[in-house]
């Protein structure tokens, strides 16, 4: 799960970094490259999602785990 926050960080900066090129002209086919930019960018949005999903889960499993310790002594 902590590896969808990760795809999900590096395919916004992927899809922001292809948009900015085809924005300033410096590839040759830039529509498309525009096009991949933003779909790389919407993509990024459910990863990051997932991510923080995730990492809100684990601190609830070592909050739970630390007061069952606390209870068992």
């Amino acid at each position: 799960m902590l590896i969808s926050l990760i795809c999900g960080f590096s395919s916004s900066l992927a899809g922001l970094f292809m948009s900015g090129l085809a924005y300033f002209g410096m590839v040759e086919d830039a529509e498309k490259i525009n096009q991949i930019g933003t779909w790389l960018m919407v993509t990024a949005f459910p990863l990051i999602m997932l991510g923080a999903h995730a990492l809100d889960k684990i601190k609830e499993v070592k909050e739970d785990k630390d007061n069952s310790i606390n209870i068992q002594n």
